[in-house]
């Protein structure tokens, strides 16, 4: 009876033996597998940057008309040229004029079935890199009533230089506080890893107020000069802005 009973504890113990996994190697090797998750933190470095746009990208509409379809065509190259000629001579790159393709519409009277007249328009488009030459666009606005001044944006000639630039400083600001955590913490952190999202170029408050002055400016009565009312709505080109976030992932290494 008593081999009996031996028998099978015997065959149970010998088997649960054999169920568990034989470790082996140094106590530190024998840690990293019992607890591979390893700690880490992240820290968000941030910066901004702002820098003086020096291209004005000014828009004018052109607009003529007449009863004759050709001759309202007629009406704007000439009046176009006329333009374009005096923007020249002042020292505007006749490569930074560009002018937009036609665009007509016939003008009925009340009960007439045919146009009574033809109105074309063509928007150009002129970039600028002084006060100076920005004047002589809003001049032409002046003196021709077919001409309208629609708009203005500014541009930054260095943006790619500053995005470097702001994204760097950005990566800065990680590091430091990742150096000013170590020392109150008493850590020590490795990077591992980076995110960061594109760099943002905005136009500073300043400048949408001085875009959004141009664009709704009105002519002025003839008794006030050209050359005084835009040195008084255009100043100066105004700044943009440029910010960047990136994110560092670092280790918390055990010292």
């Amino acid at each position: 009876m008593k081999k009996f009973l031996i028998y099978p504890l015997t065959l149970i113990f010998s088997g649960s033996v054999s169920a568990f996994t034989e470790l082996k190697g140094s106590p530190e090797e024998l840690k990293k597998y019992l607890k591979p998750d390893v700690s880490t933190v992240r820290i968000v470095g941030s910066a901004e940057e702002s820098a003086y746009a020096d291209i004005a990208n000014a828009n004018l509409i052109v607009k003529t008309e007449s009863k004759s379809f050709s001759n309202a065509i007629g009406l704007n190259v000439r009046l176009r040229e006329k333009i374009v000629s005096a923007f020249v001579q002042a020292g505007v790159d006749p490569n930074d004029i560009k002018t937009s393709k036609f665009s007509t519409s016939p003008q009925y009277g009340w009960f007439g079935k045919e146009p009574s007249s033809y109105e074309v328009i063509n928007r150009m488009s002129i970039s600028v890199t002084s006060e100076k030459l920005l004047q002589e666009i809003a001049k032409a606005a002046d003196q021709y009533q077919e001409v309208t001044f629609s708009s203005t944006t500014f541009e930054h000639s260095e943006k790619e230089h500053f995005e470097e630039l702001v994204l760097s400083a950005a990566i800065d600001d990680a590091l430091t506080q990742k150096k000013y955590y170590e020392k109150k913490l008493g850590l020590k952190l490795k990077p591992v890893d980076f995110q960061h999202g594109s760099v943002v170029q905005d136009p500073t408050e300043g400048s949408l107020m001085l875009e959004e002055v141009v664009v709704t400016a009105q002519r002025m009565p003839a008794k006030y000069s050209s050359s005084a009312r835009v040195r008084e709505v255009v100043p100066t080109f105004d700044e943009v802005g440029y910010e960047a976030d990136v994110t560092v992932i670092f280790e918390i290494v055990e010292q």
